[in-house]
C-alpha cells in the first residue's frame, strides 16, 4: 500500500516539475519582457531630457510667410526703379527728358533730384533685404520649433503607451510568480510526503 502511494507521489511529482519548470521559464520570459519596456522607456526619457516645448501663436507663421511676401515684392519694386535711375543719362547740356538746353540751376536741381530718388530707392532695398533676412530667419527657426514640438509630443506619447505595457507586464509577472510558487510549494509538499513514506517503508 506504501509502495503503491510513493509510486503515485513521485509520477505526480514529475508532473508537477514538468509544469514548475515551464512556470519558472514563464517567469524569466516574463521578467525579460518588463525589463525591455523599462530600457525602451528609460531611452526615450534620456531622449526627452534637455528638449523643450516653444508655444507658437497661431497663424503666426502664416503671418510671417505674408510679411515676407510684402518685403520681397518692394525689394523688386525697388530693383527695378533703381534700374530705371541708372538708365538715365542726366546731361548738363540738355533735359534728359524733352531734350532742351537747361543752364546750370537746372542742371543741378535735376541732378539733385535723381540722386535723391536714387539714394530712396537703394534703402527701400536695403531696408528689403533686411526684413527678409530677418523674417526668413524667424520662419526657419519657428519651424524648426513645430518641428520639435511634434517630437517631445511624439516621445511623450511612446512613453505613456510603454508605461501602459509595463503596467500590464508587471501584471503578468506577478501572475507568473504566483503560479510558480504554488507549484513550488506543491513540489516540495509531493516531495516531503515522498521522504515521510519511504521512511515509515524502510522501518518497517
Amino acid at each position: 500500500m506504501i509502495k503503491l502511494k510513493i509510486k503515485s507521489l513521485k509520477k505526480e511529482g514529475r508532473i508537477i516539475s514538468g509544469k514548475e519548470k515551464e512556470a519558472e521559464k514563464t517567469v524569466e520570459r516574463y521578467s525579460k519582457h518588463k525589463e525591455d519596456i523599462s530600457d525602451r522607456i528609460l531611452a526615450l526619457q534620456l531622449n526627452l531630457e534637455g528638449r523643450k516645448r516653444v508655444e507658437i501663436p497661431e497663424g503666426k507663421v502664416d503671418s510671417l510667410r505674408s510679411s515676407l511676401t510684402d518685403y520681397k515684392s518692394k525689394k523688386a519694386s525697388a530693383e527695378e526703379m533703381l534700374k530705371v535711375m541708372c538708365g538715365i543719362d542726366i546731361s548738363s547740356d540738355s533735359c534728359y527728358v524733352c531734350s532742351q538746353p537747361i543752364d546750370s540751376d537746372l542742371y543741378d536741381d535735376i541732378k539733385k533730384n535723381h540722386e535723391d530718388r536714387k539714394s530712396t530707392y537703394n534703402s527701400q532695398l536695403s531696408e528689403a533685404n533686411k526684413q527678409i533676412l530677418s523674417i526668413e530667419e524667424e520662419i526657419e527657426l519657428l519651424l524648426d520649433a513645430e518641428k520639435e514640438n511634434v517630437k517631445i509630443k511624439s516621445l511623450n506619447s511612446d512613453i505613456e503607451a510603454l508605461k501602459y505595457k509595463l503596467d500590464i507586464a508587471k501584471e503578468s509577472l506577478l501572475g507568473a510568480e504566483d503560479a510558480h510558487s504554488s507549484l513550488s510549494s506543491q513540489l516540495n509538499n509531493i516531495r516531503f510526503k515522498i521522504k515521510t513514506n519511504t521512511e515509515v517503508l524502510e522501518s518497517i
